[in-house]
């Protein structure tokens, strides 16, 4: 999203939508897990790092939804 888009939201919104974001990440690491544990083991290694990686954006998106959205940064010039 554009720095002028972080501008004209509230930080309550900010929140909510990576918060969201968040949980579309784990509910898919989740799915991935249960539907391709069982199989064999390259679904499984399909699994683990498809997985891995959605849990990791979600946690990625905690931690957004926690800082709140960032300020522009000033010019010193």
């Amino acid at each position: 999203m554009s720095p002028k888009f972080y501008r004209t939201v509230s930080p309550k919104f900010y929140r909510a939508v990576h918060t969201y974001s968040a949980a579309v990440w784990f509910v898919s690491a989740a799915f991935m897990f249960v539907m391709y544990w069982p199989l064999s083991h390259l679904p499984l290694l399909f699994a683990l790092v498809f997985g891995g990686g959605a849990l990791v954006l979600g946690v990625r998106d905690i931690v957004r939804a926690a800082r709140g959205p960032r300020q522009p940064q000033k010019s010193t010039h």
